[in-house]
């Protein structure tokens, strides 16, 4: 409470227990309406008043009468220099004088009594929180993120050595040799999207006009086009309608400086949907994970004491079983007959409708005025997390987890229209130590061209999901049941 407030409150019991008393006439309360009253008040109730002594002056009769004899006015002597008038000097200021505090017009609540301080701390209290509800979402969402990060001991890239037992970024190499083999394939495949190879589909290209008109070149090179692209031509031209409304919305967002929010909604969200949104059929699906916080017994500790902070991302790719053509028993029914993994969750964050669903792929997404290395921070403690989770199910007596080098952990970083992949590898050397490594730039939602290769890279993506992934996670429960 308002310190003027409790002040007040001391006040009215002071001069009640006087009133008690008979030391002072009770009287109502007055009505205070200027400065002039409040000092009167304050000047009646004061306790000295009553012993207030008045200034003795000094008798100035004979000073008076002296001054009938002398001369109106004085003659200037000769020898004497006229008198320049002087001009006050302007106030020097010292730059290394302590700052003091301005005496605050709050102080006049001292002198009100108690209820009318409440009243007035109240209607005070209001006011700020109607300013603090009349801010930009956006905005005030950053400043409580803000200060929450300055809390936490991991503010940029460089404090990820400190954590666990380190997390390092780097570039990958041209060859992907540090990926291994799994990771290898899968960055190969992507840089060949990434560079227009099989992007195209060949069938609308030969019988679409409108399609070549917009694609902006007449000639393409020969590898740009997709001939094993079978579907219907129905089919192909939805998916060209899609990927323009995706185009008119992202430069739209870039145009008007959309927040991140508008972006999710009406670019990033549609893309992933056209990609994602058929889960029972291919057993891979896509949720929204803006509000799934880490359960902080999987955070990674931090070599000063403290614990990293919580950090959530955009969206979450997660395996959620398999198609039905494969021979192996059901992913998410065989992780739900072992009550012991998915307590609370088989994830290292406690989503109900994630419990069975291992997440695999984590995609962070910034506008142009935020920083990459703030992304970079928010996936590298997210992905330590789950790594964390996952070392958690094998038990104490098995000191052998290499198979959880095996694997590769896509990580997506999407700054406004501009998609980039990495990808996230426990140290085949040193479990404790993970690795990050920067991949190519899969699209640009920004042009029609570049939004064919991403939607070819995403598909990619999907693919190393329902296969590769899918069968390290069967590897993974088979040694837990040995």
């Amino acid at each position: 409470m308002n310190p003027f407030v409790i002040e007040a409150w001391a006040r009215d019991v002071y001069f009640s227990h006087i009133n008690d008393a008979g030391l002072l006439p009770l009287s109502p309360t007055p009505s205070i309406s200027s400065p002039k009253q409040r000092a009167s008040i304050r000047r009646s109730l004061s306790p000295k008043s009553s012993t207030r002594r008045k200034r003795v002056r000094t008798a100035l009769d004979s000073i008076d009468l002296n001054r009938i004899d002398m001369p109106a006015t004085r003659s200037g002597s000769p020898t004497k220099k006229p008198r320049t008038a002087r001009t006050p000097s302007p106030k020097k200021t010292d730059r290394d004088e302590t700052p003091r505090a301005v005496r605050s017009t709050a102080r006049s609540l001292t002198v009100l009594p108690y209820a009318q301080a409440l009243s007035a701390e109240l209607a005070t209290t209001r006011d700020t929180e109607n300013a603090l509800t009349l801010r930009d979402p956006e905005t005030l969402s950053s400043s409580t993120g803000a200060s929450t990060r300055s809390r936490s001991p991991v503010k940029c890239v460089a404090s990820l050595h400190q954590v666990g037992g380190g997390i390092f970024y780097s570039n990958v190499t041209d060859s992907g040799d540090e990926l291994g083999e799994i990771g290898q394939q899968l960055l190969w495949d992507l840089s060949d999207t990434s560079k227009s190879a099989n992007t195209i589909p060949k069938r609308l290209w030969d019988s679409d006009q409108t399609f070549r008109e917009d694609v902006g070149r007449h000639r393409l090179p020969a590898f740009f086009f997709d001939r094993d692209d079978k579907r219907e031509i129905d089919d192909l031209k939805r998916e060209y309608a899609s990927i323009k409304e995706i185009n008119e919305a992202s430069r739209r967002c870039e145009e008007e400086c959309e927040p991140e929010a508008e972006w999710n909604s009406a670019v990033h969200g549609f893309l992933l949907r056209l990609i994602f949104d058929h889960e029972k059929d291919d057993g891979v699906g896509y949720r929204s994970m803006v509000s799934d916080k880490i359960n902080p017994r999987w955070l990674p500790p931090h070599s000063s004491g403290l614990s990293s902070s919580s950090r959530m991302i955009d969206y979450g790719i997660f395996l959620s079983g398999q198609t039905t053509d494969s021979p192996r028993e059901h992913l998410q029914r065989r992780v739900a007959n072992r009550p012991e993994l998915v307590t609370p969750s088989i994830n290292h964050t406690n989503r109900l409708g994630l419990r069975t669903k291992p997440i695999a792929i984590s995609i962070e997404t910034k506008t142009m005025s935020r920083p990459e290395e703030e992304a970079r921070v928010q996936l590298a403690i997210w992905i330590a997390s789950q790594i964390e989770r996952i070392k958690a199910l094998f038990p104490n007596d098995k000191p052998d987890k290499t198979s959880l080098s095996r694997i590769v952990f896509p990580l997506l970083y999407v700054h406004h229209s501009q998609w980039v992949v990495m990808f996230a590898r426990l140290d085949p050397n040193d479990l404790n130590r993970l690795n990050i490594y920067v991949g190519p730039r899969l699209g640009d939602t920004a042009t029609l061209q570049e939004t064919y290769c991403l939607v070819h890279g995403l598909r990619r993506l999907k693919e190393f999901v329902a296969a590769s992934y899918c069968d390290w996670w069967h590897d993974v429960l088979d040694e837990l049941c040995c």
